[in-house]
C-alpha cells in the first residue's frame, strides 16, 4: 500500500498520456492545429522554388534575345555564306571561374595533319605544342550588361599552337579543330551568333583550393585529368624552362581560328588584364584524341591552372592563313 504522501505526489501528478488532466487540456487546446493541418506556419517551399526558377529562366532568355537581336544586327547568318565576310562581334565578357591547360608536345608533322593549309605548327624544342582547354565561363554577356545577367556554361576546345605569314611578318595564335559545350545555348548560337561552332560534351568537375578533376565526355572524345595545384617552383615541363616562360607563350597567343560550319576560318580574340596561371601536378590525365594520334607521337607534357580570371573577346581584324604566304605571293 502506498504512504499518505506517495498517494499525494501521484495525485499532483499529471498524467501526460491522458488528456484528461486540466493542465495538459489547457496546454492542447491553446496549440493551432488547424494551422499546422494547412502547413501554413511553414514556408511556401514551391514558391520559392518557383521564384528561383523563373528568375533562372529570365536571365536565360533575357541572354537568348540578347544573342539573337545581335545575329539580326551584325548579318552573322550571311558571313558564312561568304567568305570574303568576317563574322564579327561586340565585345564580350565574362570570368574564368576555371581552366586547365592539358599541354602535350607532338612531333611536328603529326601536328600538321590537325591544320588546314595556311596555318604551320609553333615548334618549341622540336616539338608542337597542342593541348585541350576544360573552362568554365561564368557571367558571360555583352560587355556593356551587368554581369547578373550573364550565362554559365562548361566548355572544352582541342587546341594546337600555330603560326602563319601576315602583312606585317609573322603571326602567333591557336587554331581549335574542335569545341565542345555542355550549354545548350552556347552550342546553338556558337558559329551562328559568335565564333565557334560547339558540339555536344557532358563536363563534370570536383573542385577544392588545392585539387581539381575533371571528367569530360562527347559523342567520339573523351577525357579524365586529376590535378594538383602545387607551388611555382614545383613546375615541370619539357617544353618550357620555368612557368614564366610557360606563362608567356600561352599568354601572347590570344588569337585563336576555328572552323566554320561551311569549313572556313574566322578569328576570335581573347585578352585579359589579369593573366596569372598556377601549376599544377597531374596525379592522371586520359585523353582519346592524344591517344588516337600515331603511336609515340604525342606525350603529355604538363598543365596550367587559371581561376578566377575576367576576359574580354572580340573580333579581329586578321586576314585568312595562307593569304600571305610565300605560295600565295609566288602565284
Amino acid at each position: 500500500m502506498l504512504s499518505r504522501p506517495q498517494l499525494k505526489e501521484q495525485a499532483d501528478t499529471p498524467d501526460l498520456g491522458s488528456t484528461a488532466h486540466p493542465r495538459l487540456e489547457v496546454v492542447l487546446s491553446a496549440v493551432p492545429w488547424e494551422r499546422f493541418a494547412h502547413q501554413s506556419c511553414w514556408p511556401d517551399w514551391s514558391r520559392i522554388w518557383r521564384v528561383v526558377l523563373c528568375r533562372k529562366l529570365l536571365e536565360e532568355w533575357a541572354f537568348s534575345l540578347m544573342t539573337c537581336m545581335l545575329s539580326v544586327v551584325d548579318f552573322t547568318g550571311l558571313a558564312d555564306d561568304d567568305p570574303s565576310v568576317a563574322m564579327t562581334i561586340p565585345c564580350m565578357a565574362a570570368t574564368i571561374e576555371r581552366r586547365l591547360l592539358v599541354n602535350y608536345r607532338v612531333d611536328p608533322d603529326a601536328g600538321a595533319t590537325l591544320l588546314p593549309e595556311g596555318l604551320r605548327p609553333q615548334v618549341v624544342d622540336g616539338s608542337a605544342v597542342a593541348g585541350v582547354c576544360l573552362i568554365r565561363l561564368g557571367h558571360f554577356r555583352p560587355a556593356w550588361m551587368p554581369a547578373t545577367v550573364g550565362h554559365r556554361s562548361e566548355n572544352a576546345a582541342h587546341r594546337v599552337a600555330v603560326e602563319w605569314d601576315g602583312p606585317e611578318g609573322l603571326r602567333t595564335g591557336v587554331y581549335i579543330p574542335r569545341r565542345h559545350s555542355a550549354s545548350v545555348l552556347a552550342r546553338v548560337a556558337g558559329g551562328r551568333v559568335f565564333p565557334g561552332v560547339h558540339e555536344r560534351a557532358t563536363v563534370e568537375s570536383v573542385e577544392s583550393a588545392s585539387n581539381l578533376s575533371v571528367k569530360f565526355d562527347a559523342a567520339d572524345l573523351h577525357l579524365r585529368v586529376d590535378v594538383e595545384v602545387v607551388a611555382r617552383g614545383m613546375f615541370r615541363s619539357t617544353l618550357f624552362s620555368d612557368l614564366t616562360t610557360a606563362s608567356e607563350f600561352f599568354r601572347k597567343d590570344a588569337v585563336g581560328w576555328s572552323p566554320t560550319r561551311s569549313g572556313r576560318l574566322e578569328a576570335l580574340r581573347l585578352d585579359t588584364n589579369a593573366w596569372r596561371v598556377e601549376p599544377g601536378h597531374v596525379l592522371r590525365v586520359e585523353s582519346s584524341f592524344f591517344d588516337a594520334l600515331p603511336a609515340g607521337t604525342a606525350q603529355f607534357d604538363h598543365v596550367l591552372v587559371m581561376r578566377q580570371v575576367p576576359v574580354v573577346w572580340s573580333s579581329p581584324i586578321e586576314n585568312p592563313p595562307g593569304m600571305f604566304s610565300s605560295t600565295a605571293t609566288a602565284a
